[in-house]
């Protein structure tokens, strides 16, 4: 039967939803103890401040590097105390200033 490979979990799920549409007991109360529709939004997260400034995202590129060159680099961010990409950026900077 097609209800054996419903995992016990989703069962109880589904078994609620059926609940909270009924208008008997169980249903008011299973709808009362739902959160408030507030509750249910997760915050938005903040992420990075942009490199461009104010609301604009940053360009991201993706680069291949060889082993080497990958091991070095975090061992300079590590070195430093700052991420791989802060490294880079500075490399990059001081490249095209030159």
């Amino acid at each position: 039967m097609m209800n054996d490979k419903i995992p016990a979990r989703v069962k109880a799920a589904l078994d609620a939803e059926i609940a909270a549409d009924s208008d008997d007991e169980a249903g008011q109360a299973y709808r009362e103890g739902l959160p408030d529709a507030a509750e249910w939004v997760k915050p938005a997260r903040a992420g990075r401040p942009s490199l461009s400034g104010g609301s604009t995202r940053s360009p991201q590129i993706g680069v291949r590097l060889p082993d080497d060159l990958k091991h070095r680099l975090e061992e300079r961010a590590a070195h430093d105390g700052v991420r791989e990409s802060d490294v880079v950026r500075e490399a990059l900077e001081a490249f095209l200033s030159a």
